[in-house]
C-alpha cells in the first residue's frame, strides 16, 4: 500500500503537536502553580513583583469570568441587547478589572508587600532535581539515537 507523503507529513506533525500539548497539560496538571512561582522567584532570579502577577493572574483566571457574565447581566438588566460574545461587556469588564488590580497593588503595598520580605514557601534543589535533569535529556537522546 503506497501512502501519500503529504499524508504521512501531515500525521507526523499531528502527532508531535499531539505530545507537546501532552506533555504540557501533564506539567500543569501536576505541578503545584504556588511552588513554581517560588521557584522561579528563588532559584531562577525573577522579579518578585513579576512572580506574584503570575502567581495573580493564575489565581483569577475564574474571576475574569464572573465579572464577564456580571457585565453581560449588567447590560441585560438595562434592556440592551447582548450578544455572545459583546464587546461592550468586554470593555466594562477590563476597566472593572483594572479598578480592582489597582486596588489590590496599593493594598498589597500597604501591607508591606515588596522585594525585601522573607518568603514562607521555601523551595530547595534536592539531588533527584539534578539527576532528573541530567538524565530525562539523556534517555530521549538515546532512544532518538536507537530508534
Amino acid at each position: 500500500m503506497i501512502i501519500n507523503p503529504a499524508v504521512t507529513n501531515g500525521i507526523n506533525l499531528g502527532t508531535r503537536l499531539s505530545a507537546f500539548a501532552s506533555i504540557g497539560v501533564a506539567y500543569g496538571m501536576t505541578t503545584d502553580k504556588d511552588e513554581l512561582i517560588a521557584s522561579f522567584i528563588q532559584q531562577g532570579r525573577m522579579p518578585m513583583s513579576m512572580g506574584y502577577a503570575i502567581l495573580t493572574a493564575l489565581n483569577l483566571t475564574n474571576l475574569i469570568h464572573q465579572e464577564y457574565k456580571q457585565s453581560q447581566l449588567a447590560f441585560q438588566v438595562r434592556n440592551m441587547k447582548s450578544r455572545w460574545f459583546d464587546t461592550k461587556a468586554l470593555f466594562t469588564m477590563l476597566i472593572r478589572m483594572t479598578r480592582w488590580a489597582d486596588q489590590l497593588a496599593l493594598a498589597m503595598e500597604a501591607k508591606g508587600f515588596s522585594e525585601d520580605r522573607t518568603m514562607k514557601l521555601k523551595v530547595r534543589v534536592h539531588w533527584y532535581d539534578y539527576l532528573f535533569l541530567i538524565g530525562f535529556p539523556s534517555v530521549i537522546i538515546v532512544v532518538g539515537i536507537l530508534l
